[in-house]
């Protein structure tokens, strides 16, 4: 009894009541050993708390293993050790009720059930760092903040599934756009992990608002960021994975077989037929208030619905296939899937940029630069408080912004002219014709008369700034200063073709070299900020003139 009394107060001087435990993943019975062992083993607690803390990992945290691609959870080889230290029985017990994987049955958890990764507490390593949440609220009497917690977000979706709407959930004060980003891309995460057993209700509502919300999401990233605040890349890769689970054969009581019949509705989905006509995808991205940012979400969801980018997205794989030809194998040699798969959604989409751009004479990198600063942060109000400073944090969000739109440009032009074969980086859409399944490039052919005759046209100054900025894109790494003399990224022939139609590259510097030349451009006090580097055009742009004109003496 006395140490049952003992325990009691020893919560109580934790204001353990009032911590709401429906609002944490604590597991109680993990909660209750450690404190016991804080209790009457406080060495080994003292232990465990220096080995596990402040992000490190020690031997009492479970090791991840890929085994034939399942994932297996064991010991670590100091475990066992750790165990027979210690004499007594009853910690050893301790110990092994915590963190022995065995004893727990959690060797073959499966990596989709959050709701035990993020409890237990022998997790403690990578994005779970359950164990060092249970030390410090027995020590710290810390508990972790709501946007922390898997619960947060488990029962959102529990009331999703009960019939409230995703937009009635972000409205809430914990999923605060502004402010916390992280909570959508946690949100959409654990949504997406238990997609398959959406009604249709729940799955158009999520579709929706997942589409809805891209423009939203800030494209800028940076790694020095505490947390990814660039939602939108990432939250491409989450559509094509709901479309892949739950954007087909949903009823409101079961669910179909995923037959080719059925999963067509994946396809249909993204050309905008059937029930979606006038919804497609395609056309929402597209769309005039997307604008140029649009274009680049379209692109990174064609790319990543190539089957060798190894998405494992097997129903939009397949129903890409099928829509086009259903008499076209769904499975085999993973780079002929691709091949056929892309095939119609590169058409399909090609038609589309040409209408827009090419047919008009429009120019999509001019159609880059004039887009406002704004809407490639989203709602993100780290950028809207750091526009008012001339701090450091200010100064590198602008370059990061400037790096952002060099992206853009280089990204779907290039998506829209290379012709790659699918051989684990994704099929090139210039690898086919306009129409047809003869596969000759048209395409490509089609883009690179765009981007030299009018994205790189000489008669604008604009243009002539754009052709040099292209350049100053595009250079290699491969090198490190072979040609300058210096560390660095420099001109290379391969890597200022990249993409394009080399032969192209020489007649456009051959018609108009020296014009450009003339228009001594390394005077410019213009710089090209890349992801990568940065460049200038008074100490890169002459190197870069210099391999042009060795291209083109080149026979």
């Amino acid at each position: 009894m006395r140490k049952l009394k003992r325990f009691v107060n020893a919560a109580l001087m934790m204001q353990i009541e009032k911590t709401d435990f429906a609002k944490t993943d604590f597991n109680r019975r993990d909660l209750v050993n450690l404190m016991l062992l804080h209790l009457n083993y406080p060495g080994l607690f003292r232990r465990i708390y220096a080995e596990e803390t402040e992000g490190r990992v020690g031997v009492y945290s479970a090791k991840r293993d890929v085994v034939e691609r399942n994932v297996k959870f064991s010991n670590k080889e100091g475990f066992e050790k750790t165990i027979s230290d210690n004499n007594d029985s009853t910690s050893q017990f301790l110990l092994r009720q915590l963190f022995d994987v065995s004893v727990l049955g959690v060797m073959n958890t499966d990596p989709t059930n959050e709701s035990v990764l993020s409890s237990r507490a022998c997790f403690n390593a990578d994005e779970y760092r359950n164990l060092e949440k249970y030390l410090k609220l027995i020590v710290k009497f810390a508990t972790p903040e709501p946007q922390e917690t898997f619960k947060l977000y488990q029962d959102a979706l529990v009331r999703v599934k009960q019939g409230a709407s995703i937009a009635s959930i972000f409205e809430e004060p914990e999923f605060q756009l502004q402010k916390t980003p992280p909570t959508h891309d946690k949100f959409w995460s654990v949504l997406i992990n238990q997609s398959y057993d959406f009604t249709q209700t729940v799955a158009e509502d999520a579709i929706k608002t997942l589409v809805e919300y891209l423009p939203r999401y800030s494209l800028v990233y940076s790694q020095n960021w505490e947390q990814n605040w660039a939602l939108r890349r990432s939250s491409i890769y989450y559509l094509i994975y709901l479309f892949d689970r739950a954007g087909w054969g949903r009823t409101d009581g079961r669910r179909l077989n995923n037959t080719s019949e059925n999963v067509v509705e994946i396809a249909q989905r993204i050309y905008g037929e059937g029930y979606f006509f006038g919804r497609g995808l395609i056309q929402l991205l597209t769309s005039a208030n997307r604008g140029v940012l649009g274009w680049n979400d379209l692109m990174v969801f064609r790319l990543h619905c190539s089957a060798d980018r190894q998405g494992q997205t097997y129903n939009l794989h397949r129903a890409l296939i099928v829509h086009d030809d259903k008499h076209l194998p769904t499975d085999g040699v993973i780079s002929l899937l691709a091949l056929n798969g892309m095939r119609g959604l590169s058409q399909r989409i090609f038609q589309y940029f040409r209408e827009t751009y090419i047919d008009q004479s429009r120019n999509f990198l001019t159609d880059v630069d004039n887009t406002p600063d704004n809407a490639f942060f989203g709602d993100l109000e780290i950028w809207l408080k750091a526009q008012d400073s001339e701090s450091d944090e200010s100064n590198q969000l602008s370059d990061l912004l400037l790096g952002t739109r060099s992206a853009v440009k280089s990204f779907v032009l290039y998506q829209l002219t290379n012709r790659e074969y699918p051989n684990g980086s994704g099929a090139g859409c210039g690898l086919y014709d306009e129409s047809g399944n003869s596969d000759a490039g048209g395409i490509s052919r089609k883009m690179n008369n765009y981007i030299f005759g009018v994205c790189f046209n000489p008669d604008s100054d604009i243009n002539i700034f754009h052709f040099a900025d292209y350049c100053l894109r595009s250079l290699s790494s491969s090198y490190f200063g072979a040609d300058h003399g210096k560390e660095g990224y420099a001109a290379t022939e391969t890597s200022l073709a990249a993409g394009l139609d080399p032969e192209e590259l020489k007649r456009y510097w051959t018609n108009f070299g020296q014009k450009i030349k003339e228009r001594n451009l390394p005077a410019e006090d213009r710089r090209v900020v890349t992801l990568n580097y940065i460049a200038t055009y008074s100490e890169d742009l002459p190197y870069v003139f210099e391999t042009l004109d060795r291209m083109v003496s080149t026979p």
